[in-house]
């Protein structure tokens, strides 16, 4: 799939919130279906974003994957997904121009992985557990997690 997108933001008080992105998409992607809803996704993502006001800031973005996604009648579903990005951006990496366009990561490698866990607990209650978590060259891993418990009337 190859997709154009062009997105801006204008703010009067804040000048160095303003831009205007062009951004250029190309995201092949591979599912292998194992049986039923069970499926393991293998994808790659070439981006290229141009901001064309301001420091006209550059983002080249390659970017690999592998997702799962497993159910079973249990009423269990456990999903994965792990991402290595290569970012090559032209700029001030610090800025909230830099942030935005690299989406929270930083310049050179970057790996992210998440893992959700769906559990239907009895037919009013579900557990979620939610994990993700983000390593950049020069930074520690950063971990972010929940659980719910929810109940449904």
């Amino acid at each position: 799939m190859i997709s154009i997108e062009n997105r801006k933001s204008r703010s009067e008080n804040f000048e160095s919130k303003n831009y205007t992105f062009e951004e250029i998409k190309c995201a092949p992607k591979f599912t292998y279906f194992i049986e039923n809803n069970n499926k393991i996704d293998f994808y790659y993502q070439y981006s290229n974003k141009e901001n064309l006001i301001g420091d006209f800031e550059t983002l080249t973005q390659n970017k690999f994957g592998i997702s799962s996604s497993f159910s079973n009648k249990n009423k269990l579903a456990i999903n994965g997904e792990l991402n290595y990005y290569k970012n090559k951006f032209k700029g001030n990496p610090n800025s909230i121009i830099g942030y935005i366009m690299m989406e929270g990561l930083q310049s050179g490698d970057n790996l992210t992985w998440a893992l959700n866990i769906q559990k239907k607990i009895t037919k009013y209650v579900d557990l979620n557990l939610n994990y993700f978590a983000r390593k950049s060259d020069y930074n520690p891993v950063i971990h972010n997690g929940s659980v719910q418990l929810k109940a449904n009337f």
